[in-house]
């Protein structure tokens, strides 16, 4: 699909290269969605297939019916083809890189050395640890008593009976930049006093 580009967020560091760009034998597909970068209401996921797999993939589903309504297909083509999809994921991206930013410097600045932060610069969340004994469920307990929604992670290890246990999940795509702080300045108060 020309001009099409996947959104590549690295909030410290240089974007590294699309895993197509490197991919010589044709094997790279994309698969992907776009409920996050615009809206879960449009219900229009997508594949970027290489040249090879294209022919055949048309073939197979040619008799196919595609249960998104013709006009939203339209309509997302456009966005994307006049360079509205660009703009608004910079503008997505520059907000979650500010929002990253203050959720790091939240944690940092209230509960410093007694909480591990496990980030790797990309993505809508952070893990924490708190090395103190705590379990899982203590933690998100307490912060649920201060109104704060921190996550169980245990679903996303391979083997989630031996995921560790004083790891919760901190998101913030949902949160305005202004309430980071305040938030978790709640959270550290709910587990340190």
């Amino acid at each position: 699909m020309s001009g099409f580009t996947l959104p590549n967020t690295r909030y410290r560091e240089r974007s590294l290269p699309p895993l197509a760009s490197m991919d010589e034998r044709g094997r790279v597909i994309y698969m992907g969605t776009f409920s996050k970068s615009l809206s879960p209401a449009l219900r229009i996921n997508y594949l970027v297939l290489p040249e090879p797999l294209l022919a055949q993939w048309r073939e197979a589903f040619a008799a196919s019916y595609s249960p998104v309504p013709w006009l939203n297909q339209k309509v997302l083509a456009r966005f994307m083809t006049d360079g509205s999809r660009d703009r608004h994921v910079r503008r997505v991206q520059a907000k979650n890189r500010r929002k990253y930013t203050a959720l790091l410097a939240a944690l940092e600045e209230t509960m410093g050395d007694k909480i591990e932060v496990m980030e790797n610069g990309t993505g809508l969340h952070l893990l924490v640890r708190v090395p103190d004994g705590r379990g899982q469920d203590e933690l998100i307990a307490q912060a649920a008593a201060a109104d704060v929604a921190v996550y169980p992670t245990g679903k996303y290890w391979a083997d989630p009976d031996h995921h560790p246990d004083s790891v919760v999940l901190i998101g913030f795509s949902s949160i305005a930049e202004a309430d980071i702080r305040p938030g978790i300045e709640a959270l550290a108060r709910a587990w340190f006093g």
